[in-house]
C-alpha cells in the first residue's frame, strides 16, 4: 500500500514538472513573438507586412501576429484586407474571448469609419456596445455618428453615458454640448461646454456656440464677450457679426448695428435667410437715424432677392413717399413737439375739410402713449351741435390689425364719445376694416395721412 503511494506521488511529480516546462516554454516562446512584433513594428510598415505574413504562415494561429498584420493594414489604408484579418481572429475565438470580441468589433468599427462606410461602422460600434454596455469607445463613437445625422436626441443618449463613466472626457463635453445646441437646450449645452472652454480656451467653434448659448438666454453681455473672440474668424465672421447687429440694434445702438450688419453682409458667408434679415436690419437701422435713402436702397436690395419677403414692398412704397414728404418725416421720426404740433394742425384740417360737423375745435385732452402714439379728445362744437370725438395717431408704417381697434372701440362706447378716428403713416388690415362696417370709426391710413398733412403744410405755410 505504501509503495502504490510513493509511485502514484512520483508520477504526480513528474507531471507537475512537465507542465511545468511546457509553460515556461510557452512563455518564452510568446516573449520572442511579442519582441519580434514589436521590432517589426519600428522597421518600414510595407517590409514589417511582408514579415509579418510570413511568420503566419509558419503559425496561422498566432492572434498576436495576425492582430498587428491587422493594424498595419489599418495604418497603411488597406482597409479590406485589415477588416479580413480582423473578421478571421473574430470567427476562430481564443483566450479570454469576450473582451478579445469587443475589442475587435472596435477596430472594424474603426476601419470602416477611416473608409467612410459609416452605416458598417455603426454595426459593429453596435455590436461591441451590445457586448459592453459600457463601452465608452463605442457609446462616444455612435453619440458622433448620429450628430452627424442630425439625430439629436439619440447622440444625447450616447454622450450622457460617457459623461457618467468618464466625467473628465472633454472631447464627450464638447459633442454633448453641440448636440445639446442643436436641440435648442442652451442652459444644458452652455454648461458642457464651458467645461470644455476650461481647457481649451482657444477652440474658437466652442467660443462661437458659447457665445450662441448667452445670446438665446438673452445673457447679452456674456454673449457679447465670445462673440468678440470669434469676430476675426473668417469662419464666423459673417455669423457673429449678424448677431452682434442684432445686439448693438436692441440696444439701440444704431450706428454700431449698422457697422456690424454691413460687415455681416460683405463677409458673403451668411445662409439666404440670415442675408435677408440683415439688410431688413440694416434698413430698419438706417430709418432709426432717419437716413431714409440707405434704409430703402436696403430694402429694394431685399426686393431683388425675394420680392415676397416680409412686408419689404409695402415699406419702400410708404417710406418713398416719406423720403418726399418732410412732414410726414416729422411726423414719424420728429421730437414730441413736433408731433404734437403736427397732430393739432391735422386734427384742425380733417374736422373743417373731412368731418360731417364742421366747427369749433377746442383740445379737452392731450396724452402721449408708451408706444409713442398720441391720443386727444376734442369737443367740435356749433351754434346748435356739440360733438366729442378721440384721435389716435400711431407713430408706425407697418400695418395695424383689429385688435388696436377694438380696444378704441370700447374706449368711445365707455366714455362716450361720438366718434373716433385712427390715423397712421401705414396700413389697416382687412380684419381692421371689416371691423369699422357700421362703426362711429373711421380709418385714415397712408395716402390719405399724405393728403392731409400736405394741407397741413399749406396751413402752417401761411401762419
Amino acid at each position: 500500500m505504501d509503495l502504490i503511494i510513493i509511485i502514484l506521488i512520483t508520477i504526480l511529480a513528474v507531471l507537475l514538472l512537465v507542465f511545468g516546462l511546457l509553460s515556461l516554454f510557452s512563455k518564452k516562446r510568446a516573449k520572442v513573438v511579442k519582441d519580434k512584433i514589436k521590432k517589426l513594428s519600428k522597421e518600414d510598415k510595407y517590409l514589417a507586412i511582408e514579415e509579418l505574413r510570413r511568420v503566419l504562415k509558419s503559425g496561422p494561429k498566432n492572434r498576436g501576429v495576425r492582430e498587428k498584420l491587422a493594424d498595419l493594414y489599418f495604418e497603411v489604408k488597406s482597409h479590406l484586407a485589415a477588416i479580413k484579418e480582423y473578421t478571421t481572429l473574430l470567427n476562430h475565438g481564443g483566450a479570454a474571448f469576450d473582451s478579445d470580441e469587443v475589442r475587435l468589433f472596435l477596430k472594424i468599427a474603426e476601419t470602416y469609419k477611416d473608409m467612410g462606410s459609416i452605416d458598417d461602422a455603426k454595426k459593429f460600434y453596435l455590436l461591441a456596445k451590445r457586448k459592453d454596455k459600457f463601452c465608452i469607445e463605442a457609446n462616444f463613437n455612435l453619440g458622433k455618428i448620429e450628430l452627424e445625422k442630425n439625430e439629436f436626441e439619440k447622440a444625447i443618449a450616447f454622450f450622457k453615458i460617457v459623461d457618467k463613466l468618464a466625467p473628465d472626457n472633454l472631447e464627450n463635453y464638447k459633442f454633448l454640448g453641440l448636440a445639446y445646441y442643436r436641440v435648442k437646450k442652451y442652459k444644458n449645452a452652455l454648461e458642457k461646454l464651458l467645461k470644455f472652454h476650461r481647457a481649451n480656451a482657444e477652440d474658437v467653434d466652442v467660443s462661437y456656440l458659447i457665445g450662441n448659448c448667452f445670446y438665446n438666454l438673452n445673457r447679452v453681455d456674456e454673449a457679447l464677450k465670445y462673440f468678440y473672440k470669434v469676430s476675426s474668424s473668417p469662419k464666423y465672421a459673417g455669423e457673429v457679426n449678424f448677431f452682434l447687429g442684432n445686439i448693438h440694434k436692441k440696444k439701440k445702438v444704431y450706428l454700431k448695428a449698422i457697422e456690424d450688419f454691413t460687415l455681416a453682409i460683405k463677409s458673403g458667408s451668411l445662409s439666404d435667410d440670415k442675408q435677408l434679415e440683415a439688410y431688413y436690419n440694416l434698413a430698419d437701422s438706417y430709418v432709426n437715424i432717419h437716413d431714409l435713402n440707405k434704409a430703402i436702397l436696403n430694402w429694394r436690395k431685399i426686393l431683388e432677392i425675394n420680392p415676397a419677403y416680409k412686408d419689404v414692398d409695402e415699406k419702400v412704397a410708404t417710406y418713398s413717399q416719406l423720403n418726399e414728404n418732410s412732414l410726414l418725416e416729422k411726423y414719424l421720426f420728429g421730437s414730441a413737439s413736433q408731433f404734437t404740433s403736427i397732430c393739432k394742425h391735422f386734427v384742425k384740417v380733417y374736422i373743417n375739410r373731412y368731418s360731417r360737423l364742421k366747427g369749433f375745435v377746442k383740445f379737452n385732452k392731450i396724452q402721449q402713449q408708451v408706444n409713442n402714439s398720441l391720443e386727444m379728445y376734442v369737443e367740435v362744437s356749433t351754434k346748435n351741435f356739440v360733438e366729442l370725438y378721440y384721435f389716435l395717431f400711431m407713430r408706425s408704417a407697418t400695418t395695424v390689425g383689429d385688435l388696436t381697434l377694438r380696444i378704441i372701440y370700447n374706449k368711445l362706447r365707455d366714455e362716450k364719445i361720438d366718434k373716433g378716428v385712427c390715423v397712421t403713416a401705414g396700413n389697416f388690415s382687412p380684419t381692421a376694416k371689416d371691423f369699422v362696417e357700421s362703426r362711429m370709426l373711421e380709418l385714415v391710413e397712408r395716402e390719405k395721412t399724405s393728403e392731409i398733412l400736405s394741407k397741413v403744410k399749406e396751413m402752417i405755410g401761411k401762419e
